[in-house]
C-alpha cells in the first residue's frame, strides 16, 4: 500500500514539477520509475533526462513523501525536490565520467560487494557474481562524488562492453580490495562515543597494532569497515586483514553480519553465556528490528578459516525456517 501510494506521488510530482524549475529544465524529461535495490527492494522515484546526457538521474520520493504525511506543505516539498534536480547536475556529471567504456581505464575503480544471494535473485539474474557460502561477490565501479561516493554495479551488459571475462573482472576487482588499506576496526563502545560527541571523539583503529600484538582489551565486540563507512562487509574479502585478526584473536571469534555496511567481531572468549545458535537468533532479530530491508547482509554468523582465507558459515546459527528469503 505505501509502494501505490508513492507511486501515485511520484505521478503527481511528474506533472508539476516543472512549474517548479527555470527554463533550462523544462525540456528534459520526467518519469515515474521503479529501481530495484539490494536484497531485491524495490524504490520508487523520479527520473530525469535529456538527449544529451549518457545516463538518466534518479530522485527518489520516499523522503518526500514522508515529509508530506509529516505535515509539511506541498509547495515547500516540491520546492525542495526540484532543488534536489538541480543540485544533481554536478553529481550526474561525475557518475557519467564513472561510466567508462575501457576497461584498462576502469579497472583501478573497481571493487567487490558482497550481498545475500536468495535475497538477490533477480538482481544477480543480470549481472556476473560468484558466490561464497550464502553471499555473492558483486564488482563495482566506485568514485567519489559531491557529498559522499557514487557507486555503479557491472551488469553483464557492461562486462560484455568491456570484452572481458568473469575471471579477468573478478580477479581485477579482488586484487583492488585485497590490497587497499582502507579498512578498520574499531571497539563498538569507541563509534557510540563518536557517535554521541561527534568530531570531539575519534575512534582507533586497531588494525594498526603491531603484527605480533595480541589484543587483550576487555571490550566484548569489534566494528570491521572501510574508512567510508561504505559497503565496508567487503573487508570479509581481505586475508591480509582477517589473518590479522586471527591473529590477535588466538582463541578464535564469530563473524556477525551487521550490515552491507559492517561486521561485528565477536571474540569467543568474550561470548557471556552466548553460543553460535543464540548469536543467529540476536542477529535476525536485529535483522528483522532495526536494519533497514535494503541493507541486510545475512540472517547467519561466519568463522574465519584461515587454513584457506575465506569465510566459512557457522551451522548451528542458521534457522532454515526464518531465513531472510521472501
Amino acid at each position: 500500500k505505501i509502494m501505490l501510494a508513492e507511486k501515485m506521488f511520484a505521478e503527481g510530482v511528474v506533472k508539476q514539477i516543472k512549474d517548479y524549475l527555470p527554463p533550462e529544465y523544462q525540456e528534459m524529461d520526467y518519469r515515474v520509475t521503479e529501481r530495484l535495490k539490494n536484497n531485491d527492494t524495490c524504490r520508487v522515484g523520479v527520473s530525469i533526462s535529456s538527449p544529451d546526457e549518457e545516463t538518466e538521474r534518479v530522485i527518489y520520493v520516499e523522503p518526500f513523501y514522508e515529509a508530506i504525511k509529516d505535515g509539511e506543505s506541498l509547495e515547500g516539498v516540491m520546492e525542495k525536490i526540484a532543488g534536489q534536480i538541480k543540485g544533481s547536475d554536478e553529481i550526474n556529471s561525475q557518475i557519467q565520467g564513472m561510466c567508462i567504456k575501457d576497461f584498462q581505464q576502469a579497472k583501478s575503480r573497481l571493487s567487490v560487494t558482497l550481498i545475500n544471494t536468495n535475497a538477490n535473485r533477480r538482481t544477480l539474474s543480470h549481472m556476473p557474481h560468484k558466490e561464497i557460502e550464502d553471499l555473492s561477490m558483486i564488482c563495482q565501479i566506485s568514485g567519489p562524488v559531491a557529498d559522499g561516493m557514487g557507486m555503479l554495479s557491472v551488469t553483464d551488459d557492461i562486462q560484455k562492453m568491456w570484452k572481458v571475462s568473469k575471471e579477468t573482472l573478478f580477479d581485477t576487482a579482488l586484487a583492488n580490495v585485497r590490497e587497499s588499506d582502507s579498512y578498520v576496526m574499531h571497539e563498538l563502545s569507541s563509534i557510540v562515543n563518536e557517535t554521541i560527541m561527534g568530531s570531539m571523539f575519534t575512534a582507533e583503529n586497531i588494525l594498526n597494532v603491531p603484527e605480533e600484538a595480541v589484543l587483550n582489551s576487555k571490550e566484548p565486540m569489534y566494528v570491521l569497515t572501510n574508512t567510508d563507512r561504505i559497503r565496508g562487509a567487503s573487508v570479509l574479502l581481505c586475508p591480509k586483514v582477517m589473518d590479522k585478526v586471527s591473529r590477535m584473536f588466538p582463541e578464535g571469534f564469530y563473524l556477525l553480519p551487521s550490515s552491507i555496511h559492517e561486521i561485528l567481531v565477536l571474540p569467543k572468549d568474550a561470548m557471556h553465556g552466548y553460543d553460535a545458535a543464540s548469536l543467529g537468533s540476536l542477529v535476525r532479530e536485529v535483522n528483522e528490528t532495526q536494519v533497514d530491508r535494503e541493507e541486510v547482509l545475512s540472517d547467519r554468523i561466519y568463522e574465519y578459516d584461515k587454513s584457506c582465507g575465506a569465510i566459512r558459515q557457522v551451522p548451528e546459527s542458521i534457522d532454515r525456517r526464518r531465513e531472510m528469503e521472501r
